[in-house]
């Protein structure tokens, strides 16, 4: 099974893809798509939407799972895994 997980972010997601082969999980391939805070907002997430398109259809992941992003006023100590 190939896994890409992501890694939110407005200014710069973070993305990376495993694979499980007997057991095993092996690092495919890991990167991240940055975006211009001069830009308006929803031309940057056009742009961090087409680059994870792009990764999906070069890597084709089984599973694509998504980082919560906590709440503002979140601290290391208040966030539960999920």
């Amino acid at each position: 099974m190939r896994v890409m997980g992501i890694d939110p972010g407005s200014n710069c997601t973070g993305f990376g893809i495993v694979e499980e082969v007997k057991g095993n999980l092996h690092a495919v391939h890991w990167s991240s798509v940055h975006s211009s805070p001069k830009d308006a907002f929803p031309k940057r997430l056009k742009h961090i939407y087409d680059e994870l398109v792009i990764a999906m259809g070069k890597f084709t992941p089984d599973v694509v799972v998504v980082e919560d992003v906590p709440e503002d006023d979140a601290t290391p100590d208040d966030v539960s895994p999920v």
